[in-house]
């Protein structure tokens, strides 16, 4: 069991080979992983900033927004 946890093995025994890695290479997977993570932020922020404010902290807003 923990070789396939410390080695990334599937349950057949085989490399855990994903979407991303038969679509794109190593330096695209870089970029594709940084352009899904900024969008991330850019759904997020704006949410949890109005939750903030709407809870009373505008520090906690200002500085969610500004990440």
């Amino acid at each position: 069991m923990t070789e396939f946890v410390i080695f990334g093995r599937n349950s057949i025994g085989h490399e855990g080979d994903g979407w991303l890695s038969r679509v794109a290479g190593d330096d695209q997977q870089y970029r594709i992983r940084v352009l899904v993570f900024n969008l991330a932020l850019f759904v997020c922020v704006p949410i949890y900033a109005v939750i903030y404010l709407a809870l009373g902290a505008p520090i906690s807003a200002g500085i969610v927004a500004s990440a």
